[in-house]
């Protein structure tokens, strides 16, 4: 085919195109140019310049293998090419014929290449090599042809592998922009069959991290991998699945468990001294274990020095308290050590990552050491849970809760004494009802159990009914209980009533009842009040035929005795029943003179009530001041009946108030009836 001419604009020739058969089917133009250097046109005479950077580097690097089946690298430096040995690394010659490597029908041939990080034999730290496998691919699974190792850098072949601990594969980074989609269908990228694993040589074998996309054919046999040794574990937490450890032999059972050692740290001191700044701290890690046992030792001459005990919860420092293992007593989280002292402390840490103790106040003499020994055992020095033993209660109001007791062991011979014990749940002033009946039947009924005595409280007794108190030893069989009655004749015993009142019992038997012996009509109300310590009598009367006859008038003395109590015809004393109203007001006990022979006062708020009694007839309170007061704590009864009674004489007035003082009139938290009870008076 004729040569076409294509013209050149720059005026140095025209240019031959020619039309070439590619020999696939397809036909190219070729263009037939020559080209110029420095103005001439390149020609034997003014050759292109070639420049072989360093000499002796190779300008292409190519495996082939020859005739024998031997592999070689084929090295071109520009000037002559260079044959070496796959096997030995030596240079030599092929054999004819040559052909490249991983070009036969059913050959692959890869290449890796790796950073060397540990220097070896035949290659330094940055060394870069290269790893040339030839692949059967004929056969299923693939196997491996010929394999050599490549020093790029040195353009030398290794003799043996390097270590796999001393290179890194390089890994290409690729930029992806964007990818186009993916045609609809099945789309594989290579068809990989597996079907045998070649056994991983002795060692340490990485086989690097592999990500795979798509779907992978399905194995014809499970690949058969076979591990010659184990590198040794490094150190540190190291799980490999499921562990079934053996004990001497013998698998792990509760009558072979496994040894658990409690462990602990060395001790670690440091030294204070007065150059210590305040919140100096010595610092501990606590992960894992349960316990810190603290040692202070302060010098003859120390002084001035508090420390804190604090442990750490990942987010703030917190005081603890710490057991002194010389007394188990328990100290506060803030110790001030005594001159010349050794004291040992041991704190529960467990669950906190780390404890301190810090130096809140500075020492102004001496040194003071501090010894730490951290423990994975529990701390049981001391009652975690309840009261330290050793230490007094609080001030202030102590409860324990409510303790029964069914059987206590025998006391040991000897002088044993537990102060005053109650060995019940009993509450004082326990009150039953009131009930109300429209019959002849029990009222209220109730077990002494616990309690000393009480008040039957009759706020009701209809007409013509009479109303019995009672008592029984085994709740069947009732007899007469005697009670004294306030408003009765003489303050005699009676075991009936049809009036209205208070009526004071000591409990003798388990079992006491009121109830209607002779109905007539009306409603009949009554409540008991139980007492834990028997009731008060304001009089002692003998009854029946041991009644005292009456004294006649007279001045004359039996012995020194200045008892008396006739303030009426027939001798008796009187009494007035007290009511707190909820604002402070003064009411009379007696417009006149007289004497206060006794009192029961009980206080059913929450907190102190103060009754004052007053010497007058009238009172302004906040300004006429009382002649004394009595404070009664809260939910408490206060009982007194002096010889011979107080004397006033004015008159006789009380008033209640919410604090302290002769001329106080504080109305605050009063509620009516805060305070009741009787006030015995002639």
């Amino acid at each position: 085919m004729a040569d076409e001419i294509i013209p050149n604009t720059v005026g140095m020739g025209n240019y031959p195109k020619r039309l070439t058969d590619m020999g696939d089917g397809t036909w190219a133009e070729k263009v037939f140019a020559t080209l110029a250097m420095g103005g001439t046109q390149v020609s034997s005479a003014n050759p292109l310049p070639v420049v072989i950077a360093s000499g002796s580097s190779s300008l292409a690097d190519q495996s082939v293998v020859d005739g024998a089946g031997t592999y070689w690298l084929v090295r071109d430096n520009g000037s002559a090419l260079t044959y070496i040995n796959w096997s030995t690394g030596n240079a030599g010659t092929p054999v004819a014929p040559v052909a490249p490597a991983g070009k036969l029908t059913g050959e692959q041939i890869l290449s890796t290449q790796y950073n060397v990080v540990t220097a070896g034999t035949g290659y330094a730290i940055g060394d870069v090599l290269a790893h040339i496998v030839i692949l059967n691919i004929a056969t299923n699974p693939a196997s491996m042809i010929a394999s050599t190792w490549l020093n790029i850098t040195q353009s030398a072949m290794l003799t043996t592998a390097p270590a796999t601990s001393a290179i890194a594969e390089i890994t290409a980074s690729v930029a992806v922009t964007a990818l186009p989609a993916l045609p609809a269908g099945s789309n594989a990228i290579g068809s990989v069959a597996v079907s045998a694993m070649p056994a991983i040589p002795a060692g340490a074998n990485t086989i690097g991290a592999v990500a795979l996309a798509g779907t992978l054919p399905g194995f014809a046999s499970t690949p058969a991998v076979s591990v010659a040794t184990m590198p040794s574990l490094p150190a540190g937490a190291n799980l490999i699945g499921a562990v079934n450890l053996d004990i001497g032999g013998t698998t792990i059972s509760p009558s072979n468990p496994m040894p658990v050692l409690n462990a602990y740290t060395a001790p670690s001191t440091v030294t204070w001294t007065t150059a210590a700044t305040v919140n100096t701290a010595a610092s501990f890690s606590t992960n894992g274990y349960d316990t810190a046992i603290v040692t202070l030792a302060a010098s003859a001459s120390y002084a001035g020095g508090v420390v804190v005990f604090e442990v750490y919860d990942g987010v703030s420092w917190m005081p603890v308290k710490a057991a002194n293992i010389a007394n188990y007593s328990t100290t506060g989280s803030t110790i001030a050590p005594s001159a010349g002292s050794t004291n040992g402390y041991q704190i529960a840490v467990a669950g906190f990552p780390q404890f301190r103790v810090r130096l809140a106040t500075v020492l102004s003499a001496g040194t003071l050491g501090v010894t730490a020994i951290i423990s994975s055992a529990p701390d049981v020095s001391v009652v975690t849970v309840g009261l330290d033993p050793s230490q007094p209660l609080p001030a202030g109001p102590n409860a324990i809760g409510s303790v029964s007791v069914s059987a206590l062991p025998a006391l040991p011979a000897g002088t044993n004494a537990i102060g005053s014990v109650i060995t019940d749940n009993a509450t004082d002033n326990t009150v039953i009802g009131p009930n109300s009946v429209t019959s002849a039947t029990t009222i209220v009924s109730a077990s002494t159990q616990g309690f000393g005595g009480g008040v039957f409280w009759l706020s009701a007794v209809g007409t013509t009914c009479t109303i019995s108190f009672q008592q029984s030893w085994d709740n069947t069989a009732w007899s007469a209980l005697e009670a004294w009655s306030p408003t009765g004749t003489g303050n005699s015993l009676v075991a009936t009533a049809t009036t209205v009142g208070a009526y004071g019992f000591n409990a003798s038997a388990p079992y006491v009842r009121a109830q209607v012996t002779t109905y007539g009509s009306g409603t009949v109300t009554c409540a008991l009040v139980l007492k834990r310590g028997p009731q008060w009598w304001p009089a002692f009367v003998m009854p029946g035929a041991n009644a005292l006859g009456t004294l006649g008038a007279s001045t004359a003395l039996i012995g020194d005795v200045g008892v008396e109590y006739r303030a009426n015809a027939t001798g008796a004393a009187t009494a007035a029943s007290i009511l707190s109203p909820a604002t402070p007001a003064g009411a009379s006990i007696k417009g006149s003179a007289g004497r206060i022979v006794g009192w029961t006062l009980t206080n059913s708020a929450a907190a102190v009530r103060s009754v004052k009694f007053y010497n007058a007839t009238s009172v302004t309170l906040g300004t006429t001041a009382a002649s004394f007061e009595i404070d009664i704590p809260a939910g408490a009864t206060v009982q007194l009946a002096p010889a011979g009674g107080i004397g006033f004489a004015t008159g006789m007035m009380w008033a209640v108030t919410g604090a302290k003082g002769l001329t106080d009139n504080t109305a605050t938290g009063l509620v009516a009836n805060d305070v009741s009870g009787v006030v015995i008076y002639a």
